[in-house]
C-alpha cells in the first residue's frame, strides 16, 4: 500500500481449520508501517487507546476503541523496540 497506509488483516488457519463465528465479536486488525503515527492520528480523531502499546516479539501493538465502541487492534510487524 501507499506510505502511511494500513492494510486490513483477514484471519484464517494455515493448517486448514475451519474459523468458527462464534458470537462474532473481536477487534478489527491493522497492519501498520508506523505504529506511534498510526495510533496518534487515531487518537487524534477521537480514538481512545486501551492500555498499553505492547511488544510482542518483534511486534508492537495497540488497541483503540473508536469513538463508535468498534476495538481496533493496530500491529506493526518487525518494529523495533520503543526504548531501541
Amino acid at each position: 500500500g501507499a506510505k502511511g497506509a494500513m492494510t486490513i488483516v483477514l484471519f484464517h488457519w494455515k493448517d486448514g481449520r475451519a474459523i468458527e463465528t462464534g458470537d462474532g465479536w473481536g477487534p478489527l486488525g491493522m497492519i501498520s508501517r508506523d505504529l506511534d503515527a498510526d495510533l496518534a492520528r487515531a487518537i487524534a480523531a477521537g480514538a481512545k487507546q486501551k492500555g498499553e502499546t505492547v511488544q510482542f516479539g518483534p511486534a508492537r501493538i495497540a488497541f483503540v476503541t473508536a469513538p463508535e465502541g468498534h476495538e481496533i487492534e493496530i500491529m506493526q510487524m518487525g518494529a523495533k523496540s520503543a526504548a531501541a
